[in-house]
C-alpha cells in the first residue's frame, strides 16, 4: 500500500462553503453545534421583536408540579410549606437536638470519669 499525501494531490480543496455544509457535525460537541445554531438564527434576526422583549420572566408557574399546580400555589400564596417539606424540616431540626444532647451526654459522662 503505498502512502498518498492528500496535500500534492491535483484537487483543489473544497471551498469554504462546501466545508461547512460537508461536515458540518464532525468533530464538533453538542454544545458548539446549538451555539453555531443560535448564532445563525440571531444573524438571520430571528430573534428581533419577540413578543415579551425586555419583560421579566415570570417565572411562578411550576412546570413540575403537574396536576398538583393549584395546590402548591395556594400553599405558597398563603406561606404555607407542604407537608413533605415541613416534615424534613421537623426531622432535620430532631435530629440537630438529638446530636447536641448526645455531645452534652458524652461530655458530663467524660467529666465524672
Amino acid at each position: 500500500m503505498d502512502f498518498k499525501d492528500w496535500r500534492l494531490s491535483s484537487q483543489e480543496p473544497p471551498a469554504k462553503d462546501q466545508r461547512a455544509s460537508i461536515g458540518r457535525l464532525h468533530g464538533k460537541r453538542f454544545f458548539d453545534y446549538i451555539e453555531e445554531q443560535l448564532r445563525e438564527a440571531e444573524e438571520r434576526g430571528l430573534f428581533r421583536d419577540l413578543p415579551g422583549m425586555g419583560q421579566p420572566l415570570k417565572l411562578d408557574t411550576n412546570p413540575y408540579a403537574g396536576e398538583k399546580a393549584l395546590g402548591y400555589s395556594l400553599l405558597k400564596n398563603n406561606g404555607v410549606l407542604p407537608a413533605e417539606i415541613e416534615q424534613a424540616q421537623e426531622i432535620e431540626r430532631e435530629l440537630e437536638r438529638l446530636t447536641a444532647r448526645r455531645t452534652t451526654l458524652s461530655a458530663n459522662s467524660t467529666a465524672k470519669s
